[in-house]
């Protein structure tokens, strides 16, 4: 918290300072109050509401942007007239006042930005609070601990804000400040999550889960019994906000490992393998295209906590080659019983589409003779017609709930991934490489074939004409 700022809401809980608040920030709740308590993030007012009765109000202190007083502070004009102006801009860092006050040199640390934020509306603010049960904070510390264990990468602290533009009970997430995820929670109640039949009977909000989009109604805890009688799913707020915060980190994980954090896996890997790092870093391969490799394998949700096995694999191929991409797939191929492991059902069976040997055999070609890109470009039509009948395939898997694989060559692997997954990011290709011994493939359906996708495309046609 800037010093300024901490002084002066320090003097105003001293002297009784009557803040008058903004009705944007109050939403009727407190019109006037004083200072009760603050710390780093939270100012506590309490006061008489819009009804005149008694009533306390939590603002988060990056967003008090309108403040008010009787004080004798006004009788250094100057220094008020500084703090009201940098808070009367929408202030959503107190390092603005030093900025304002003290010079140029904090203008490096506001263009910082935070790997990893998570802005609340006004109604849920509440739900950061450390006193309270549940809460967010703690949550989020769980969370960071399961993707460390599950995708094996040391997650930075969570940055929370209000933000004041946003509807009272919603949420935005952000990765470097680029919102990845939005949704809306409603305090007091819980999200029933089921099929359409289930949730018939309860009384509540329809709505659709935040992350996974699966049918849901907010229901008053009343209806809770009912809900899980009838095979429901049940989620408090801080649960929705927090999976979704999860299921963000694993979208979008490649992007929080910098250089320094993949520096800082390799130094602690370093402790127990030592002759691993030795051997390798940084003569024979560098920090930066270990970073390359392990965010190309996380871009996947191939999880890292194997390093060892990586680090093994990358020694014993670099002399083979120094492309990132090609050392990624034999990391992979490695790492084989992870990725199996993590595709398999509880009976070791995969389930997964296939492509005829005539599309393998057509991309294979592309690749010896460097024409994949043209192959594989968006608007060829030979592209178009390979996403259009594994689309088919996927909304079929997608109906009965099973995750969409698709296994392909080695060779072939990365290309069709290139190729599929701005269309269907959610589809994960494997080559037959990385099943481990002791799974085994279920076959979804036929191997795709591009002559049963044109014969399909001839009877959609020929019966639009028929309807006609």
């Amino acid at each position: 918290m800037a010093l300024i700022l901490r002084a002066f809401l320090e003097k105003c809980k001293k002297e009784n300072t009557v803040i008058t608040i903004s009705p944007y920030m109050s939403s009727g709740k407190l019109s006037t109050g004083k200072i009760v308590d603050y710390d780093e993030e939270y100012v506590l007012l309490r006061g008489i509401d819009s009804r005149g009765k008694p009533n306390e109000l939590v603002i988060n202190v990056h967003a008090i942007y309108s403040l008010c007083s009787e004080s004798k502070e006004r009788k250094d004009e100057e220094k008020f007239k500084k703090i009201m102006s940098a808070l009367a801009q929408g202030l959503q860092n107190p390092r603005l006042i030093e900025e304002g006050m003290e010079g140029q040199e904090s203008l490096v640390t506001l263009m910082q930005v935070d790997p990893l934020t998570v802005e609340v509306g006004q109604a849920l603010i509440s739900l950061a609070d450390r006193e309270k049960e549940p809460n967010l904070l703690e949550r989020v510390g769980s969370v960071r601990k399961h993707i460390a264990m599950e995708m094996g990468i040391i997650i930075p602290g969570v940055r929370f804000r209000d933000n004041l533009h946003l509807k009272s009970n919603a949420y935005v997430i952000k990765i470097k400040d680029v919102k990845v995820a939005k949704g809306e929670v409603v305090m007091g109640q819980l999200l029933a999550l089921g099929h359409e039949q289930q949730l018939k009977h309860l009384k509540g909000i329809k709505t659709l889960d935040p992350t996974y989009g699966m049918p849901g109604m907010w229901i008053s805890p009343e209806e809770k019994n009912k809900a899980e009688t009838s095979g429901c799913m049940i989620f408090d707020p801080v649960s929705v906000i927090a999976t979704h915060i999860t299921e963000a980190i694993r979208k979008n994980g490649s992007d929080l490992l910098g250089r320094e954090e993949t520096i800082g896996l390799i130094e602690n890997f370093k402790r127990t393998h030592p002759m691993a790092v030795e051997n390798l870093i940084p003569e024979v391969i560098s920090y930066g295209m270990i970073q390359k490799i392990l965010q190309n394998l996380i871009k996947e949700r191939v999880s890292i906590r194997d390093l060892a096995t990586i680090m093994e694999t990358l020694e014993d191929c670099i002399h083979v080659t120094k492309d990132p991409e090609r050392l990624t797939e034999y990391a992979r191929q490695a790492l084989a019983r992870t990725i199996s492991r993590d595709y398999a059902n509880n009976q070791g069976i995969i389930t997964a589409l296939t492509l005829d040997s005539s599309i393998e055999q057509t991309i294979m070609l592309a690749i010896q003779k460097e024409e994949c890109c043209s192959l594989l470009a968006q608007d060829s039509k030979m592209g178009q017609k390979i996403l259009k009948a594994v689309g088919r395939q996927i909304e079929k898997m997608n109906e009965k709930r099973v995750q969409p694989i698709l296994l392909c060559p080695p060779e072939a692997r990365p290309w069709i991934k290139k190729l599929t997954e701005h269309s269907f990011p959610e589809l994960a290709v494997l080559s037959y490489k990385e099943i481990a011994p002791g799974f085994s493939i279920h076959n979804w359906a036929n191997p795709i074939s591009l002559e049963e996708e044109e014969e399909k495309v001839l009877q959609e046609s020929s019966a639009c004409r028929s309807e006609k």
